[in-house]
């Protein structure tokens, strides 16, 4: 999705190890990857939207830039919705230059 719209809202279970990680990320000023924290409780639901994404993991804003991991965001994701901006729908076209028949087509032939 993040390749061919330029974004995703990732829906997650939170866990604390992530609020954590983040807040050392803040102290430290340096990226702290989100990783996965064996037997770390979740502490709720959250939505980050992801901006890019490298070999790394998922790169996420909340309020700043964030890495969540490609294990982490497999381990939390509950849910992934597309953002279809404005230029998409009034041209038909994103950023690969797909139409919007063949985006229908693709996300019908995931069911």
């Amino acid at each position: 999705m993040i390749a061919y719209l330029g974004n995703a809202y990732l829906g997650i279970a939170c866990p604390v190890s992530a609020q954590q990680q983040f807040v050392k990320q803040q102290q430290t000023r340096q990226i702290v990857p989100w990783t996965v924290v064996n037997g770390s409780p979740i502490d709720g639901g959250h939505c980050i939207v992801a901006v890019g994404y490298n070999a790394q993991g998922v790169c996420v804003t909340w309020g700043e830039i964030v890495v969540v991991t490609w294990h982490s965001s497999s381990n939390t994701a509950i849910e992934a919705w597309a953002i279809l901006t404005r230029e998409i729908v009034e041209h038909g076209a994103d950023t690969f230059a797909s139409t919007q028949p063949k985006l229908h087509a693709d996300l019908d032939a995931l069911r």
